[in-house]
């Protein structure tokens, strides 16, 4: 699912229960059976640290009544969760502006050394020093007018809001360019949960995580996040991550004060890093930018300014892939961001992805920069995305220092099940341009691009001997601009392997992407073939042939195509195939050289599949390749044909019969006509 995916469902939900309940318990089932506790947790990340005792002391003084052994604030047989709001929020709160003063020692006249009259006046005051500050702030969040915002969506609409919401501002840690702290996904820090002790504690631990889930996939720079589970009496810390989540042992806060200090302490952190914000991202005079670094030395360091989201994932486990649309940072026109940025211009567009990778699959598998790297070697540059750059991330300047999950979960010795959660940060900038495919301006577009996609297609698989194995919507960039060869860009070379190759990833069943994947994939079956990537090619244009109804404008995908998506897709697309007669219900805008390809298309895999089982075996791949693009090339003279009887057409109603020319202002276009109105009758088919 897309960033934009994700923010029109989000802007779409209203916040009742069964709406809420879905949310969560869509992320739960994404989520699974990924929770481990270690009881060494709190010892690893958040121990009482020498510089922050006076102050713990101070703040104990002014909270914590060492006679009871409780912190002042805290009822201790409240009613009801909701009279923990408040009492919970001031006290962290006064932790926040402790740990603010441990680290630049800021201190105002009568402050330093407390309020001299009352806990309330002490956790108003204080709460106005961090604000002051602006720099991190327990916000509440429980109600519907102080809810949890994101800012992607639609009037700022969130799924979920939890009770407290640790936020904050400034570009050190958060890489955001606003001062004041805010109520949004954008801006947080962490998630707080609150419940009574007779509560259920696995439901607060699934609503915890939905905010996580949310709030993870809005910053674009987050590797890991902690968030709290808090009761009257117990505490529990979390670090979720992009292989699940690890809890501290439930702990009473009451007892451990000084703990529980050095928790909120560590949460107020002005290191971005202990926090899980990666600092190779962050504000810039060009914008926000991420910064890659080369592995010789000395190290080069480049900057890329971030123009557009153009994918984020939805399930937290996995690999956490987020693709940007960037510019390079110091070529003359890095502000400008045109449709038309052409590939070695001043103002080249670059794709930055970034990727959580499991050690086991690198073992496994070819990684996208190899494979890219490997296709620029054997001449395959027109039509596939161009590597810039690769690398595995590091967490700081020692190149060693690799960022991945095990050692941002402090596990020294790994046993061989903590090998199987293991990931490692990686990013490769891609030089390329343009938008998704079905992001066409005008129906010539669309077919140009997919043409090329095609194109580019065969030629690694022929040339560079490299076979894609995902083609969908989202992986086929439309560059309007481009040259012959150049028009459709196949990007993500994740599921990408070596064509012969027989290890264990190869033959690792349905790979791709669900709704475009063939019928075969789709049941399990093994190798994943250039015919199935065909296959995908072919329900790609599908797709948008049923979606659009006009350019950028797209309605209810139609009942059979909604099969796409479920679980049965496979016997409604083998179904399909079989079937003699082409019968998906195309959009008439694209005009009847489309409703002609598709035809053919279907054709060409229904005599491949004479039954509903196995492909036929693939013999000719040259022939195939040429028969699929003559196919193409031919809807490119007809829609030609279709354009210029159209434009004469246009021209006949707007000549009078005494010879005297009218208007053709008021004339209807055809159907099939360009949105630019011209006229591309004397061009020859590229």
């Amino acid at each position: 699912m897309s960033a934009e995916d994700i923010s029109s469902y989000a802007s779409k939900l209203v916040s009742t229960t069964a709406e809420v309940d879905k949310f969560i318990e869509r992320a739960r089932g994404e989520f699974g059976d990924n929770w481990r506790q270690d009881d060494d947790f709190l010892e690893k990340f958040f121990p009482v640290r020498p510089s922050w005792e006076p102050h713990i002391e101070a703040t104990q003084k002014r909270n914590y009544n060492a006679r009871t052994a409780r912190w002042k604030q805290i009822p201790k047989n409240p009613k009801a969760a909701s009279k923990l709001y408040t009492p919970l929020r001031m006290l962290m709160n006064e932790l926040l502006v402790a740990e603010e003063e441990s680290r630049q020692q800021l201190s105002a006249p009568g402050m330093a050394s407390g309020p001299k009259t009352g806990r309330h006046k002490s956790a108003y005051l204080y709460e106005l020093l961090l604000l002051e500050t602006h720099v991190r702030r327990v916000l509440a969040t429980h109600s519907k007018k102080k809810k949890v915002k994101d800012i992607q969506t639609r009037r700022g609409h969130a799924p979920v809001s939890p009770p407290l919401f640790l936020a904050g501002a400034g570009a050190k840690v958060l890489g955001v360019w606003w001062t004041f702290i805010k109520p949004i996904f954008q801006g947080g820090i962490s998630p707080i949960e609150i419940i009574l002790d007779s509560e259920d504690f696995l439901a607060a631990r699934h609503r915890l995580l939905a905010h996580m889930t949310h709030m993870m996939s809005t910053q674009t720079h987050r590797r890991f996040a902690n968030g709290l589970i808090l009761t009257q009496t117990i505490c529990v810390v979390y670090m979720f991550d992009h292989s699940g989540a690890v809890e501290s042992a439930p702990f009473n806060y009451h007892q451990y004060p000084a703990q529980f200090c050095a928790i909120i302490f560590r949460l107020g952190s002005d290191h971005g890093e202990h926090i899980g914000f990666d600092q190779s991202i962050f504000p810039h005079d060009k914008g926000i930018v991420v910064r890659t670094v080369s592995g010789e030395r000395p190290r080069k360091e480049v900057l890329y300014a971030i123009r557009e989201k153009l994918f984020c994932y939805s399930n937290l486990v996995g690999r956490g892939t987020i693709v940007l649309r960037t510019v390079k940072v110091g070529s003359p026109n890095a502000q400008e961001d045109g449709p038309d940025a052409q590939e070695d211009g001043p103002d080249a567009q670059f794709i930055v992805k970034d990727a959580w990778i499991r050690r086991e699959e690198l073992a496994g598998r070819e990684s996208e920069g190899s494979l890219l790297r490997h296709a620029q070697a054997q001449g395959v540059v027109q039509g596939v995305a161009q590597l810039e750059h690769f690398e595995e991330i590091t967490r700081s300047d020692d190149p060693n220092d690799l960022d991945t999950v095990l050692r941002n979960r402090q596990i020294d010795e790994p046993t061989a099940e903590d090998l199987k959660l293991e990931r490692v940060h990686t990013r490769i900038v891609l030089k390329t341009f343009g938008k998704t495919i079905d992001q066409f301006a005008t129906r010539r577009d669309l077919l140009l691009a997919f043409h090329d996609a095609v194109l580019a297609h065969q030629q690694l698989y022929e040339v560079a001997g490299i076979l894609h194995r995902d083609i969908s919507i989202g992986n086929i960039l439309i560059n309007p601009g481009g040259v012959k060869g150049n028009r459709g860009i196949l990007i993500d070379f994740d599921h990408a392997i070596r064509v012969g190759d027989t290890s264990p990833y190869s033959t690792k069943a349905r790979i791709g992407t669900w709704r475009y994947m063939s019928g075969r994939v789709l049941e399990g079956k093994v190798p994943h073939t250039y015919l199935d990537d065909l296959e995908s090619f072919y329900y790609v244009l599908c797709w948008i042939l049923m979606v659009h109804t006009a350019p950028r404008v797209q309605r209810t995908p139609p009942s059979i195509a909604s099969y796409w998506d479920k679980s049965m897709s496979h016997a409604i697309k083998l179904g399909q195939i079989a079937s003699y007669a082409f019968d998906l219900p195309l959009e008439p805008w694209f005009g009847s050289c489309f409703q002609v390809l598709a035809s053919r298309l279907h054709n060409f895999f229904h005599i491949r599949r004479p039954s509903m089982g196995d492909l036929a075996p693939p013999v000719d791949p040259n022939k195939d390749y040429d028969e699929y693009l003559g196919y193409i090339r031919q809807c490119i003279l007809d829609m030609n044909a279709e354009d210029a009887a159209a434009t004469r057409a246009a021209t006949r109603h707007s000549t009078s019969p005494d010879g005297s020319e009218h208007s053709t202002s008021s004339t209807r276009r055809h159907p099939t006509s360009h949105s630019d109105g011209s006229d591309h009758s004397s061009r020859q088919m590229n």
